[in-house]
């Protein structure tokens, strides 16, 4: 899946086959790429869209 195409899709990322493992893999990737801390306390079960972790990035100030 491109980058274009994750962004236009309003589906869940579960929905478009990504794994637990590939999500953990993601929230990883966004740690390290962006210096923010998924804690977890906090309620990622929102986080499953692209569009869902802009904004989750956003509120963060990033």
């Amino acid at each position: 899946m491109s980058a274009a195409d994750a962004l236009a899709e309003p589906e869940s990322l579960g929905l478009l086959g990504r794994t637990s493992i590939g999500y953990v893999r993601l929230i990883q990737a966004v740690e390290h790429r962006y210096g923010v801390v998924v804690e977890p306390d906090d309620d990622i079960s929102g986080l499953d869209t692209v569009p869902a972790l802009a904004d989750y990035l956003r509120e963060r100030g990033i």
